[in-house]
């Protein structure tokens, strides 16, 4: 172990899990409206292929808004994916690595990720602000203001950088978020 919290491993746990729960929560949440978002989306698919193909009547606005909704289910939820290691990853080469070599890769491949999800974030609040300042509209059916759409990116991408810093912590320490 890199560093330990005080004498007791098992009291360092605890307190790291105390500080990084509302994080986890947090994360949590985005799990959940993620989940929502897919519900929803499907719901959707269903009642426009009920309104085309039983009643004739074909919804204009269902692809619009579930193209938006995929952008919310993904960033809402990349940070519990990620928590939970659900991405695709290639461990032909951690496999191979001794416990402290694989510790200084997955802490190496966590600030990877932390720096990609800091300038993902940047950019997608620039974006967001631009998008309200500006007061684009999307030209479809919906023409619903744009930063309502872009604002999961923010969120999600503030989430995975706390993932990802989380990780980096737990690594370092030597303790189990969760």
């Amino acid at each position: 172990m890199w560093f330990q919290i005080g004498r007791n491993e098992e009291a360092g746990t605890r307190a790291f899990s105390f500080l990084a729960s509302p994080f986890h929560l947090l994360v949590r949440v985005g799990q959940y409206l993620s989940s929502a978002a897919i519900l929803l989306c499907f719901a959707i698919i269903l009642f426009a292929i009920v309104r085309r193909y039983l009643l004739g009547q074909p919804l204009q606005w269902s692809d619009e808004f579930n193209g938006y909704l995929v952008v919310a289910m993904v960033m809402l939820g990349i940070a519990a994916t990620f928590r939970i290691n659900g991405h695709i990853g290639v461990d032909l080469l951690t496999t191979r690595l001794d416990p402290a070599k694989r510790k200084l890769f997955e802490v190496a491949s966590n600030v990877a990720v932390l720096a990609f999800a800091v300038i993902f974030t940047s950019s997608a609040i620039d974006t967001v602000v631009f998008s309200y300042d500006f007061g684009n509209y999307s030209t479809d059916y919906m023409e619903i203001q744009l930063w309502i759409v872009q604002a999961p990116m923010v969120a999600g991408g503030a989430m995975l950088a706390l993932t990802a810093a989380l990780n980096i912590l737990e690594r370092i320490l030597g303790v189990n978020g969760e």
